[in-house]
């Protein structure tokens, strides 16, 4: 073999050239950005969101009674009118986890919308935006009057008056129906996430 036929082979045997765009041509593919059918299998399914729809509505209401029972703060008018749309919406977690339904998940959504409701317009009343009723605002104290006696120095039996316009607790400069219309608000967007799972939206 001559000096020109080995040159030839050596230049014959010599390794291609790899550049990183073809040697990670696959890794590319692989990488791709998820489509909407990967969120779908992720997100909760519609039991799941009504379970933490429900769980929140039990932590506030648990909350309310915690406040009342443990910390001495007895609820007004208001306050109570708040309670009710959890415990609505507790009983409706129930029924909507043994058989899950829109319409059981819409009244859900309006239950915390209801409750959202209250609390803005309790906010409105502590805030002197607006009046309150008259049977637990400052001008309650009128009814004084057809008290006996008796019973207004009985401490221990006697009917206690709490003022709906009175702010009695607050956390980071919010009352506490300011926090329920705030936490009322989220827990709507649980149950309406429950709805679009159930429509297949998300």
């Amino acid at each position: 073999m001559s000096d020109g036929d080995a040159g030839d082979a050596t230049y014959a045997f010599e390794p291609a050239e790899t550049t990183p765009t073809s040697m990670g041509r696959h890794r590319v593919r692989a990488m791709s950005a998820p489509d909407a059918s990967d969120f779908q299998a992720s997100a909760p399914s519609q039991r799941g969101w009504i379970l933490l729809a429900g769980a929140g509505s039990a932590t506030v209401f648990l909350a309310a009674l915690g406040y009342q029972y443990l910390g001495g703060l007895l609820p007004c008018a208001m306050c109570l009118w708040q309670r009710w749309p959890h415990r609505i919406a507790m009983a409706l977690t129930l029924i909507g986890v043994l058989r899950p339904s829109n319409g059981i998940v819409a009244l859900g959504v309006a239950s915390m919308l209801v409750s959202a409701g209250l609390g803005v317009f309790h906010t409105g009343v502590e805030r002197s935006w607006w009046e309150g009723p008259q049977s637990c605002a400052a001008t309650a104290s009128q009814d004084l009057g057809a008290m006996s006696g008796a019973e207004l120095l009985d401490f221990t039996t006697g009917p206690q008056i709490v003022m709906c316009d009175e702010v009695a607790w607050t956390a980071l400069g919010l009352s506490m129906a300011s926090w329920n219309a705030l936490l009322s608000l989220v827990l709507a967007a649980f149950w309406a996430c429950a709805l679009m799972r159930g429509h297949r939206l998300i």
